[in-house]
């Protein structure tokens, strides 16, 4: 047992009395005071008071059991005040003065309890001017304020009285004027626009201040049954009238067989004992057909939206009002969903960046910023950009998010960024130096390799000074030469950009080692330009000089083939027929002379017209094999597709396809089988044609389609050529969007394979009659065929 001094007593005496006096007052308070949350004082200091009367009892004796009693109370009263706060309606900074108060008594008690015991004091009279003191005094002045309500009251009732004497007065004065007012009132639903009709107990009508509406007498008419006759609802208004309450309101649409629809509003009053119905009817027609117009248009709106490619959300802090369907598909969201709030659209994007969407909404809805932008990434990996802004309406603001899946553009972002760093590899392994210059400083900010060697064969100083009197004369892109040693004819040649925007200039540094060799070749270039005009001009000249003559004997031997037989010769026929094949070599030569100076010099021409491609090659190869019925060859012709109807130089296309067949026949023996085939390859029209002859080496192929890259002749049987025909193939094939192609192996034969442009929407009222060309097409395979001898 521990015993303690007399000091000990007195603070407990103390103490116990405070609680007593606060016990006995709480009481007092909550009992005829009616403060209910008194009740959980009173639980407090019936518990201590009956600690500290025990503790007396003992005669201030303390055992260790007594003390973990005082420590487990003391702790448990820290507890109770925080869990009862907002019962007893603490403040905080009250909780925490009584918290603060009861925590230091609980330090105190394991080492000096006259300090544990005068804090209790403290904190009990704390208790008592929280909770009894104050809420004294707050029921002293609700009473003085009641009080004060009562004093006013009367002088109210006073005020009313004297009111009320003089409100009798002026009601008689008043009384003609309100009788004048009803007088008014009965004219204004006498002269309304609106048929207003009053029913009695048996809904027959007493009033109706209109005696014609709709071409009938309502004073007449039985109105029940009108309404069920002339209105679609007729009967549901009926039953409205007749289930009607007193003193309530009720209103239905009236549809008419005209497309009329009426509001009628009904009402039941008594009046004089008895009970009567008032019945208006307004024409609402157009505000109806206004309002059908302003569905119809939200409703375009929302299926306008419900097409576009982006994401629409129009939505509050909380709940989705519209979502589109392109937001199902950006976010993976089934359609199934009945409703989709925010959390679930929220939940799609990755954890750590929801915060910023949440802090971004909040921003554009307390208006700090009227439009956000953010960039998200989705838990499926997909990248989108949120465009949100705030729309202002009557009511309330609402949000409007647009969704743009941004994946692809993210992509491509990450594409471009590989692209750079290839552009720096490339730029630091190019052989001419390069060097970005800060327009301010001067100084260098970046050189590559190449320029690195540079400087090292040319002092750094004499590429400043070059540099310096290049950026004086202020001459940039153009490229400037300067001399580094003249004994040995070293140059340097320096061109500078002016890159604006950057404030930098980007110097591309060329070392001229060798420059009289440079200007020699130069020279030497030139002079084989001149002789290449010089070799064309020759070629005009010369097919210009040809023609003429060629033209001449061609006619001359016409006439003689016509009169064979006023000659007497046996060989007329065979003569004229080598002088026609001979003029058809010649004009054919002339002609493929023509076109590779037009081609070369960039006067080529093409004549677009729209032909069945199918039809044309078809015809082709039935001319040919008329051609070719006694001579050993035949050619098969095999299609996929029945019709393309293609823009094409005609002309053109019909000496391509014959000179490629030509190149066939030359190329195979007498009996081989030729084949041309079509067929569509993506949007393309593909022409082949196949042979089984010698075929072409592997190193010739990349020469044929070149200027007289002729194949070895000692391969093909009895022919002749000047090796320009596929080149010209190619070069026809370029004027019309065109390509060809290859295949060959050498002693099994080639294929040639063209593919011409297949168009969209190509108009085919105009398209020319392939039975027309027969003539032309005779003609020029007459002369591509002219250098062929079976």
């Amino acid at each position: 047992m521990i015993n303690y001094t007399s000091n000990l007593g007195r603070i407990l005496d103390i103490n116990l009395i405070i609680m007593i006096a606060a016990l006995i007052t709480s009481i007092y308070i909550g009992f005829f005071e009616k403060i209910k949350n008194i009740k959980y004082i009173n639980i407090l200091y019936f518990v201590e008071v009956l600690i500290y009367i025990y503790i007396i009892s003992n005669n201030y004796k303390f055992s260790k059991i007594d003390m973990y009693i005082l420590e487990l109370y003391t702790f448990i009263k820290s507890i109770y005040f925080y869990a009862v706060r907002h019962k007893l309606k603490l403040k905080n900074i009250q909780l925490i003065a009584l918290i603060t108060l009861n925590t230091a008594s609980l330090i105190y008690l394991g080492f000096n309890l006259n300090v544990y015991f005068a804090l209790n004091i403290l904190l009990n009279i704390f208790i008592c001017k929280f909770f009894i003191i104050d809420n004294m005094k707050l029921k002293k002045s609700k009473f003085d304020e009641n009080r004060k309500k009562i004093d006013k009251l009367n002088e109210n009732i006073n005020t009313l009285n004297s009111n009320v004497k003089n409100e009798t007065i002026i009601q008689c004065e008043y009384k003609d004027d309100i009788l004048k007012i009803e007088k008014n009132i009965n004219k204004s639903i006498e002269e309304s626009d609106m048929p207003i009709v009053m029913l009695n107990e048996k809904n027959n009508i007493i009033y109706c201040n209109q005696n014609s509406w709709r071409n009938i007498n309502l004073n007449k008419v039985n109105i029940l049954h009108y309404l069920s006759t002339n209105f679609k609802n007729g009967k549901e208004c009926i039953k409205m009238i007749n289930k009607i309450d007193i003193n309530s309101y009720k209103s239905i649409n009236l549809y008419d067989n005209e497309e009329k629809v009426y509001r009628f509003i009904c009402t039941k009053e008594i009046r004089e004992n008895k009970e009567i119905k008032i019945c208006i009817f307004n024409d609402i027609t157009q505000s109806t057909v206004i309002q059908k117009q302003l569905n119809d248009s939200e409703e375009k709106y929302r299926k306008l939206m419900d097409v576009l490619t982006d994401g629409v959300i129009i939505h509050d802090m909380e709940a989705v009002k519209y979502i589109n369907d392109s937001v199902f598909e950006i976010f993976k969201i089934d359609k199934s969903e009945k409703e989709v709030s925010l959390e679930i659209i929220k939940d799609k994007i990755q954890k750590d960046e929801r915060k910023l969407l949440n802090e971004s909404l909040e921003e554009v809805r307390k208006g700090k910023v009227n439009k956000i932008i953010n960039k998200f990434k989705t838990i499926d990996e997909t990248y989108i950009e949120v465009i949100t802004t705030k729309i202002e309406t009557g009511e309330c603001d609402i949000l409007l998010s647009i969704i743009v899946d941004i994946t692809e553009m993210e992509e491509a972002l990450k594409q471009l960024e590989v692209n750079q760093k290839t552009y720096r590899a490339l730029a630091q392994n190019l052989p001419d130096g390069i060097v970005v210059i800060d327009k301010k400083s001067k100084e260098y900010i970046y050189q590559n390799k190449s320029m690195i060697k540079i400087l090292k064969k040319v002092k750094i100083d004499s590429i400043n000074k070059f540099i310096n009197d290049y950026i004086s004369s202020a001459c940039y892109g153009e490229t400037k030469k300067y001399e580094i040693d003249k004994s040995k004819s070293c140059f340097v040649s320096i061109t500078i950009i002016d890159r604006k925007e950057e404030e930098q200039l980007l110097a591309i540094v060329r070392l001229l080692e060798n420059e009289e060799r440079v200007l020699e070749a130069i020279k030497e270039l030139d002079l084989v330009n001149v002789q290449h005009h010089v070799k064309n001009e020759f070629l005009i000249n010369t097919s210009k000089l040809l023609k003429d003559p060629i033209n001449n004997i061609a006619n001359m031997n016409k006439i003689l083939e016509n009169n064979k037989s006023k000659f007497n010769s046996k060989h007329i026929e065979n003569y004229t027929k080598l002088v026609k094949r001979n003029c058809y070599r010649l004009q054919r030569l002339i002609n493929n002379m023509n076109e590779v100076v037009d081609v070369e010099n960039g006067v080529c021409c093409v004549e677009f017209v729209h032909c069945d491609i199918v039809k044309l090659t078809s015809n082709i190869v039935d001319c040919v094999n008329e051609y070719l019925h006694d001579k050993g060859v035949h050619i098969k012709f095999k299609s996929d597709i029945e019709s393309s109807i293609l823009k094409i130089d005609l002309d053109k296309i019909q000496r391509i396809v014959l000179n490629l067949i030509s190149n066939a026949i030359k190329f195979s023996e007498i009996g081989s089988l030729i084949e041309v085939y079509m067929y569509k390859e993506n949007d393309f029209i593909n022409i082949g044609i196949k042979d089984y002859g010698v075929g072409i080496p592997k190193d010739r192929l990349k020469f044929i389609f070149t200027k007289f890259g002729q194949v070895d002749k000692t391969l093909s049987r009895n022919t002749e050529g000047c090796g320009v025909g596929l080149a010209l193939v190619k070069a026809f094939l370029d004027l019309q969007d065109g390509n060809i192609k290859v295949n060959s192996e050498e002693g099994k034969g080639s294929e040639f394979i063209i593919s011409l442009k297949e168009y969209e929407n190509i108009d085919d009222r105009h398209l020319v009659n392939i039975k027309d060309l027969r003539t032309s097409i005779f003609e020029k395979m007459y002369i591509e065929f002219a250098d062929i001898y079976f």
